[in-house]
C-alpha cells in the first residue's frame, strides 16, 4: 500500500509538472498599458506598451515600473492582443511619493496585482471634488461633445447647490438618443461617474444608482416632435452611493424628420457624420447604399442620425465582431442593405460587379482603436475612443 501511494504521489508531481511545462511563454506576449505618470506609453499598445517578463517559478508575468507622481494611475493588461482589467474597468491606486512598482498577471485568471512600498489604494473623496462637468454627446451637451477641460467644457460646468449635490440645466435639445458621463476635476483618473452594466437607460424624472467604478454611459432618448429643456443631476452626498437623475419637459414643437441611417467605417475613416454614405429606404423600414470599394478588407458599423448612441455592426451581420468584416478580394461595387422589419436587424452586403469577390471574416475580437472623429489611432491618450465598434473612455 505505501509503494502504491508513493507511486500516485510520483504520478501526481510528474502530472503537476507536465501541466506547468504545457505553458510555453514563447508563444505568448504580455505588456503594461496605462497612463504615462506609471507606463512609458501613455495607454499604449503591444507597439509601445511596456513588456512583461515571465517568470516561470512563479507562473506569473511580472514588470518591474515606476511611479512618478501621487496622482492616480491607471493600466491594464495587453496579453496576445487582448486587454484585460478589473472586469470591464482599468485597475486603479496611488503611491505616497515617486517609488517602483511591481506589476504582476496570471494567464490562468487573467486576474492583475499591482505592489510596492509605497503603494496605496485610490481614495479620491468628495472633498477632493474641485469641479464636475457632464461629458457625453455633442447633442446633448452645447455641440461640446465629450469635452472635460474646465476651459473647453465650462458650459457643461455643473452648479452646486450644496455640497455633493450637483445640477446641469440645458436647453432647446433636439429629438434624439444622446449618452453622458459625469467627470470630476477635468481628469477621467480623478473620478467619474456612469451607469451600471445593464442599467444604462434613464427615464425622466427617475433617480438611477451611478457607479464610480468607469461605469457605462448614461443614455436618455427624447421622442421626436418637440425640443427639451433638461435637468441633470448628479447626487453624491452620500459618496459611497451615488445616484444620477434626468428631467426633461418639452420646450417647444418640432417637426419629425426621419431617420437617417448611414456608414461609418474605414471606407470613410469612421466618420459618423458623413452625408455622402447615408442610406435610402427601399422600402418599408430597409435602407440600402451601394459604394464603389477598392480591393481589401473594411470594418464599418451603420449608424442613426450620424451619432454613435445607436449602431448596427458584427451581431446584425451574424458575425462574433462588433464591427461588421467585408473582405473584396478586387474592386467592385458593393451594396449594403439595413433591414430593420423585423424582430431583429440585419445586416447584408452584395457585391454587384462580376470583377469582386466577397468574402466575409467572423474576427472574434477587433483591437483597432480609433478616437471619435473616426480616425484610426496606434494608441490612446485621455478621452473617448472607439474600440471593438464601442465607445471607450479613458
Amino acid at each position: 500500500m505505501k509503494k502504491l501511494f508513493t507511486l500516485l504521489c510520483m504520478a501526481l508531481v510528474s502530472a503537476v509538472g507536465f501541466a506547468q511545462d504545457a505553458y510555453d511563454p514563447s508563444a505568448h506576449k504580455a505588456f503594461v498599458s496605462g497612463t504615462d505618470n506609471m507606463c512609458t506609453a501613455n495607454w499604449g499598445g503591444e507597439e509601445t506598451g511596456d513588456a512583461m517578463v515571465y517568470d516561470a517559478n512563479e507562473g506569473v508575468w511580472k514588470a518591474l515600473l515606476f511611479a512618478k507622481d501621487t496622482n492616480p494611475i491607471e493600466f491594464k493588461i495587453v496579453y496576445d492582443g487582448g486587454w484585460y482589467g478589473k472586469g470591464d474597468a482599468n485597475y486603479k491606486f496611488q503611491v505616497e511619493e515617486a517609488s517602483d512598482v511591481l506589476i504582476t498577471f496570471d494567464p490562468q485568471t487573467m486576474i492583475a496585482t499591482y505592489s510596492g512600498a509605497k503603494v496605496i489604494e485610490f481614495g479620491f473623496t468628495l472633498d477632493d471634488v474641485q469641479y464636475i462637468v457632464a461629458a457625453g454627446s455633442a447633442g446633448l451637451l452645447n455641440g461640446l461633445d465629450w469635452k472635460i477641460d474646465e476651459t473647453e467644457a465650462a458650459a457643461n460646468k455643473m452648479t452646486v447647490e450644496e455640497k455633493g449635490y450637483y445640477t446641469l440645466e440645458l436647453k432647446g435639445i433636439p429629438a434624439g438618443t444622446y449618452e453622458f458621463k459625469f467627470v470630476a476635476n477635468g481628469s477621467w483618473s480623478a473620478a467619474q461617474w456612469g451607469a451600471i452594466e445593464g442599467d444604462e437607460s434613464l427615464e425622466n424624472g427617475v433617480a438611477k444608482n451611478a457607479t464610480a467604478d468607469n461605469g457605462k454611459n448614461f443614455k436618455i432618448t427624447l421622442e421626436k416632435g418637440a425640443v427639451y429643456d433638461i435637468t441633470l443631476t448628479l447626487d453624491i452626498m452620500d459618496f459611497s452611493k451615488p445616484q444620477v437623475t434626468a428631467e426633461w419637459k418639452a420646450a417647444g414643437d418640432a417637426p419629425v424628420e426621419p431617420d437617417v441611417y448611414s456608414l461609418a467605417g474605414t471606407m470613410n475613416e469612421w466618420n459618423a457624420g458623413d452625408k455622402s454614405t447615408e442610406m435610402k429606404e427601399i422600402s418599408d423600414k430597409v435602407y440600402a447604399i451601394t459604394l464603389p470599394l477598392k480591393a481589401g478588407t473594411y470594418e464599418f458599423k451603420v449608424v442613426l442620425n450620424h451619432d454613435w448612441s445607436v449602431n448596427y455592426g458584427g451581431a446584425a451581420m451574424g458575425q462574433e465582431s462588433d464591427n461588421a468584416i467585408l473582405i473584396l478580394q478586387m474592386d467592385a461595387d458593393v451594396t449594403f442593405t439595413l433591414d430593420l422589419s423585423g424582430e431583429a436587424p440585419v445586416l447584408s452586403t452584395k457585391v454587384s460587379s462580376g470583377s469582386g469577390v466577397e468574402s466575409i471574416a467572423a474576427s472574434k475580437k477587433n483591437t483597432a482603436i480609433y478616437n471619435i472623429a473616426g480616425q484610426r489611432v496606434e494608441k490612446t491618450t485621455r478621452g473617448l475612443y472607439i474600440v471593438n465598434g464601442k465607445k471607450v473612455v479613458k
